[in-house]
Order: C-alpha cells, then structure tokens, then sequence
C-alpha cells in the first residue's frame, strides 16, 4: 500500500481556500464596523464614484442652507436698520407738516429746521455705522450681497444694499424754515420715502426667495441622502452571515491543515522504524553488483580468527537472514 508524504500540494490548496476566506472575514469586518459596503475602491469603483459625487451634492446642499439662512438673518438686520432710516424720515416729514402750517412764527420754523438739520445728520450716522459682520450695509459701498443659496456656481441670490444717507434719498439742503420751503420739503419727503419703500420692498422679495430655497433645499437633500444610502450603505444583516460563513470556513481550513500536518507525520513515523532496520550499505551492495556485470562481489576478509576449512564450513550452522523464519528439523 503507498503511503503518501509529499503534501505540499494539498497543504497549498488548502492555504489558498483559507487565505480567500480570511479575506472575506476582514471585507465584511469593516462593512460591518463603518456600515459602509464601499470602504475602498477596490470594493467598488464604480459605486465609490458616483457615492462620492452624491455625497459631495448633498454637503454643499447642507451648506447652501446655512448659507440661505445667514443671508436671511442679514436681511432681517438691514431691513431694521431701513425701518429705523424710514421713522427719521416720516419724523422730518411730520415737522415739514407743522411748518407748513400758517399758524407758526419764522422763529418756531427756524426751531423745526434745527430739529430737521439733526434729524438728518442722524440719517447719515445710521448710515455709517450699519455694519453686518464687518460688512457696510447702508452707506453704498456694498452695492449688492450674494448669497450662495446652492451647490452650483449659478445658485446665486443677490441682495441689494442702496445707500440710505441723506443725499442719497435726495435730501440734500431740505429746509422747512419758510412755509413755502416746508411745502416743497413735503413733495421731496414724499419721494425719499417712496425709495426707502422700494429698498425695502427688495430686500424682503430677496429674503422670500431664501426662504424658498431653503425649503427646496431641504427636500433635495433628503432625496441626495437617500440616493447615497441605497449606493454605499452596507447590508448588515448580509454581511454579518457573509462573515460568519467564512469565519467557519475558515477554522475548516485551519483544521484541514493541522490534519495534513499529523498525516505527514505519521506516515514518517511508520517509515523511520524500517529504515534504520535495515542494514547500511545495502543499497550500495546491490548497486556495486550491478555495476560489475552481475558478478557477486567479493566476500569481506574477516578481521581476525582461523583460516576456516570446507569440513569446518559444513560443520558451522548458518545463519537465518533477518526476518526470515528458520526452517524446521524434519
């Protein structure tokens, strides 16, 4: 019977098969620990691609609305400001008012035309000192605010900032000192308020406009989050059976290998005993006969003793070889 003792080619298939399934055990590992299926790319090049793409959609969506909100606060704050520029206007309009009236003196208009003077010059301070964030909001040198409402270069809400001093109203040397100056003072007022109006009016369209873009940008994100979910999230569940699978086969295989081990061993075992047995030179006998054309060699000289004679020869009893049995006596 062969007893087989080279392995190697089992012990390499096995190895193989257990390698292939440790690999699976650490993919659905890390599947598992980050609940993502796309880990690397070499998961999924495709799949990673387009992930990524979706991902990077959504974040910048996610930071468009931030981006809507923090325009609408700055809206919210200028329009203050515009209401606070609105109520000194309809103030000095209320003084034109009275002055146009024939009931006052020169002396009281000249008190209303001081009140008018400071009144102005208070239109001009707000105007300097309206600043959002380091940002001039009524003074004109910001002429428009845009407002990144979207992942896109094109996503673009603009917000305009006029000026809201005194000249730029057109109130420039309004007088009411005179009943006829307080009369034209009234139409001039009139048209100062009719552009603080149409600002204002501008910049609450603007801020409709975010709040519906923020509203839009809400649901696309949602939508965005859900898209890349389904392409990179990973299947718990089928993973956690996809690991447990290999983690079996993979002890399998260990196992396998370990019994390949004893087998070799075993057999070198059994073989050891009969090698040793055997007597050394044996095979180098056989070989030398061969090599001189079949003739036996010749027999060694003993070491020492007599010289043994054909009587003596006869008389001696030979030896039975080893493992051979001796024959019986008849």
């Amino acid at each position: 019977m062969r007893i087989p003792v080279d392995s190697d080619a089992a012990m390499r298939t096995i190895h193989r098969h257990w390698e292939h399934q440790q690999q699976i055990v650490a993919s659905s590992s890390a599947r598992i620990a980050t609940g993502s299926r796309l880990v690397s790319a070499v998961d999924d090049a495709a799949g990673l691609a387009i992930a990524e793409r979706v991902r990077s959609q959504f974040e910048g969506l996610r930071q468009a609305g931030r981006n809507a909100q923090q325009g609408i606060n700055f809206v919210q704050i200028a329009d203050s400001t515009l209401q606070t520029t609105t109520d000194l206007v309809q103030r000095m309009r209320v003084m034109a008012v009275q002055s146009a009236n024939g009931t006052y003196t020169d002396t009281q208009r000249s008190a209303m035309q001081r009140s008018v003077v400071l009144t102005l010059d208070e239109l001009d301070a707000i105007a300097r000192r309206s600043r959002i964030n380091d940002i001039a909001v009524l003074d004109g040198s910001t002429p428009r605010l845009r407002i990144q409402v979207g992942p896109n270069s094109a996503d673009v809400i603009e917000v305009p900032l006029r000026a809201a001093d005194h000249e730029a109203v057109g109130l420039e040397e309004l007088s009411v000192e005179t009943q006829e100056k307080a009369v034209s003072a009234l139409d001039r007022l009139d048209e100062a308020l009719e552009a603080l109006y149409a600002h204002r009016a501008e910049m609450a369209a603007a801020q409709q406009r975010m709040e519906r873009a923020i509203k839009s940008l809400g649901v696309t994100e949602i939508n965005s989050r859900e898209a890349h979910s389904r392409i990179a999230d990973a299947d718990l569940p089928a993973e956690t059976v996809r690991m447990l699978r290999a983690q079996i086969a993979s002890d399998a295989g260990a196992a396998m290998m370990v019994q390949v081990r004893q087998a070799t061993q075993l057999a070198v075992d059994l073989l050891l005993p009969q090698i040793s047995a055997e007597p050394i030179g044996g095979d180098g006998e056989a070989a030398g006969g061969a090599s001189n054309g079949g003739a036996p060699p010749p027999a060694p000289l003993p070491a020492t003793g007599p010289v043994s004679t054909p009587e003596s020869s006869a008389a001696a009893p030979v030896a039975a070889a080893p493992g051979v049995p001796e024959p019986h006596p008849a």
